[in-house]
């Protein structure tokens, strides 16, 4: 059950002995395109978001229920449709883009918080049954563009006039090429990509 606000999330206890660990968002994916659902979280930026500390206990002791995100992309119109499962986020920009993916026109599809050192999505959840969208008008001055980016560091680039967000459990983009991650993987140019927010569909041990 997705969270509500105000409510609980999560509960302590005993993880299974034979729980498969993940030490980076790939990883997670890999585990979920397995067919595993239950996996120990130790690293990446979903662990950042659930509040995992390195320097903690190495015992999982708080299970946290997840949503995920169903990813299908073509890497263009008349290719094939191809489908992935992905835990944190999903970052398209234009090809060749210099300055990271904050440059030029970019879409950033966020489950989890932060993207790497970024506090990308300070506002969303990863059980609340939507995922943050977040995309850059490539009309963005350079000036406001190293403003944004000094400033997303802290989760304060928000609101922006250039910058728009939004809120929903399904998403669809298509248009010219940009260059896709899932979860840090890159996966190449893509012209059309699906997003469906899977609810409550893993659970998380930190």
């Amino acid at each position: 059950m997705t969270i509500r606000r105000g409510g609980d999330w999560g509960r302590r206890g005993t993880p299974p002995e034979d729980l498969p660990s993940a030490q980076s968002d790939h990883e997670i994916g890999e585990h979920l395109g397995d067919g595993l659902t239950a996996i120990r979280l130790c690293g990446g930026d979903m662990f950042a978001t659930l509040g995992g500390s390195t320097s903690g206990s190495l015992t999982a002791t708080l299970e946290l229920p997840i949503d995920v995100m169903q990813i299908s992309y073509k890497r263009s119109r008349d290719s094939e449709l191809k489908t992935r499962v992905a835990s944190s986020h999903c970052v398209m920009r234009a090809r060749n883009a210099r300055g990271g993916w904050f440059w030029r026109n970019a879409v950033a599809v966020m489950n989890a918080q932060y993207l790497g050192k970024w506090d990308v999505a300070p506002r969303g959840h990863p059980n609340d049954g939507k995922v943050e969208i977040l995309e850059v008008d490539a009309r963005m001055s350079v000036r406001q563009r190293m403003i944004a980016r000094s400033r997303i560091k802290t989760g304060t680039h928000l609101p922006h006039p250039a910058i728009s967000v939004k809120s929903v459990s399904e998403f669809t983009w298509s248009g010219s090429a940009l260059t896709m991650w899932i979860d840090g993987d890159k996966i190449g140019l893509v012209q059309f990509v699906e997003i469906q927010v899977m609810k409550d569909f893993a659970t998380l041990w930190i």
